[in-house]
């Protein structure tokens, strides 16, 4: 009898799939489907996990449609079918049993989640919040897939992933779009038990491993934190990495205890403790591309000093695009020696001497505003990213810092044609008080002033400002071999970094002409992300220096 209430059920979905296919929905037309049995009570389970907060929802069955011109103003619940995305949507989207197609022009202002189906996402298709595919076990799984049940453990066992990279995929024309672009690795894997406790794991983020010329070889265990609390008003986590720099020979670490106080993660307050060779420059070159310099051609582009200490923090997130921190913390500050001249490739040469910092005590407020709605973190040609961030100190005694420091990082990436784009970056920076050297501000070189040498300017006041004319020469030269792959980049630097003996943060400009910035101007030929390439860069001031050449594997903002 089972066999035959299983053959049974297999011909009523066929029948209900074959009948809604082909149908293309408008808005007001969506037809709903009322779910009885095991399937409305799964479809009430899927609301309640993800959409229970909702104060607008649509529901949507079957194979559905939103047209390129709509704008639909709600959170949607879809269920089996496919849902093909073309318009706006300021909400989230939850398929259930069903995929979801996002295809270029598409915007989505929150998550996508597709429970026991697939996301597919066409480049140009922006997502503000995350893309998750979800397996979920009940008795309304959908019918082409049923994973083993995995033993001992109940029917609503969650494992989730993050939506695989997007497809190419044919287009309703039957043309075929661009290969969608590529994320930052991060499959991350969720884990529920029981729908209240979940982890989300980096595979590649349980292990740190990195090499510079301070560390030499640094090799650490993380625990990264923790995300999806969703059944408690209270929940805690314990996150931060553990590890060993063998060339300095010196254990470091960093502990986080957090609290989930609202049970999603928008409200977290947390304490830290830690001990770890830190660094002002990562906004000029990430740790990964930083590490293949140094390891493979003996080029450290960052300069290092030693934190101790610890803080309180809370962390608020209204928004999947916007985010606020603040804090308090406790700092002792070192200065760090050079401790290894090694690299696979680079003949004679050695690395530089990392800098002395001025070594003191600090008590710091610092807070942070985070704004970002690029398409992408790594390769992003549409959005916005605005960071401020500002730190005060409180000295305690003779001998304690005694500085205010704020900074202001704007970009901006405008498709402005076919495979062509405008970006541009904003950069500010001003202080307050006696700035140690270390949160000086420095420009030149990479990522900042590209014609220029390796942190040529410093001061406690800075402007900079970056333009990138990125052209796809492929689709202009198709019937050249391989031209399609690449990029043509023209670029232009313009900026400065200076000291003022103004006491108010806010004072400091008024010397700053056009005629007083330094600039230089550039082209680059890059993959079709525009990540990897080859920058050549000629400064304006002139001078007869050479033309500076840089390889890269990441953009400079």
């Amino acid at each position: 009898m089972r066999t035959v209430h299983k053959i049974l059920l297999l011909v009523l979905l066929a029948g209900q799939a074959a009948s809604a296919q082909n149908s293309i929905v408008g808005f007001g037309a969506v037809l709903q489907r009322q779910q009885t049995g095991e399937k409305a009570e799964f479809i009430a389970k899927i609301k309640k996990r993800y959409l229970a907060d909702s104060e607008n929802l649509r529901r949507l069955t079957g194979d559905v449609e939103i047209p390129a011109d709509s704008i639909l103003k709600a959170d949607i619940l879809h269920s089996w079918g496919t849902l093909r995305v073309f318009g706006t949507v300021h909400g989230r989207i939850v398929s259930v049993n069903g995929d979801i197609r996002l295809f270029t022009g598409a915007t989505v202002s929150d998550d996508v989640i597709s429970v026991n189906g697939r996301i597919h996402r066409q480049k140009g298709a922006r997502v503000s919040g995350e893309m998750v595919e979800t397996i979920m076990r009940g008795a309304a799984i959908r019918n082409n897939y049923s994973p083993e049940s995995p033993a001992g453990r109940s029917d609503d066992y969650l494992t989730e992933n993050t939506a695989p990279e997007p497809e190419s995929e044919e287009s309703e024309t039957g043309q075929s779009s661009a290969l969608a672009e590529k994320k930052k690795s991060r499959h991350r894997m969720h884990t529920a038990r029981h729908g209240k406790w979940a982890r989300r794991f980096d595979h590649e983020d349980n292990m740190d491993l990195h090499y510079n010329r301070v560390d030499g070889l640094f090799v650490a265990a993380k625990v990264p934190p923790a995300y999806g609390y969703r059944n408690k008003t209270l929940n805690m986590d314990l996150n931060g990495f553990f590890g060993y720099g063998f060339a300095a020979k010196r254990w470091q670490y960093r502990g986080n205890l957090e609290f989930w106080l609202l049970g999603n993660a928008s409200l977290v307050a947390g304490a830290t403790l830690y001990d770890f060779t830190d660094t002002y420059d990562a906004w000029l070159i990430d740790e990964e591309e930083n590490t293949l310099a140094a390891g493979l051609l003996r080029e450290d582009f960052q300069d290092y000093f030693r934190r101790q200490g610890s803080g309180i923090y809370l962390t608020v997130k209204p928004l999947s695009s916007l985010q606020m921190k603040g804090g308090y913390y406790e700092d002792s500050y070192f200065s760090l020696d050079k401790n290894t001249d090694w690299s696979l490739f680079g003949g004679k040469k050695r690395f530089r001497e990392n800098p002395r910092i001025q070594e003191g005590e600090a008590r710091s407020w610092r807070a942070a505003l985070e704004l970002d709605t690029r398409d992408s973190d790594v390769s992003p040609f549409r959005g916005w990213f605005i960071r401020a961030e500002t730190e005060w100190n409180t000295p305690q005694s003779a001998g304690w810092f005694d500085y205010d420091r704020f900074l202001l990082d704007v970009r901006h990436y405008i498709p402005v044609g076919l495979s062509e784009n405008l970006d541009f970056r904003l950069r500010a920076g001003t202080s307050r008080g006696e700035v140690p050297v270390q949160s000086l501000f420095y420009l030149g070189g990479i990522s900042s002033l590209r014609g220029y040498g390796y942190k040529e300017f410093a001061g406690n006041r800075m402007v900079l400002a970056n333009i990138e004319y990125r052209l796809n020469s492929g689709k202009r030269l198709r019937d050249v071999f391989l031209a399609d792959e690449f990029n043509l980049i023209l670029f232009y630097d313009a900026g400065l970094a200076w000291f003022s003996g103004a006491e108010n943060a806010g004072a400091g400009f008024d010397s700053l002409t056009w005629s007083s910035l330094k600039t230089d101007v550039g082209i680059a030929l890059s993959d079709s992300e525009g990540r990897v390439r080859l920058n050549l860069a000629r400064r304006l001031d002139g001078s007869s220096k050479d033309i500076v050449v840089t390889f890269r594997i990441n953009r400079a903002f």
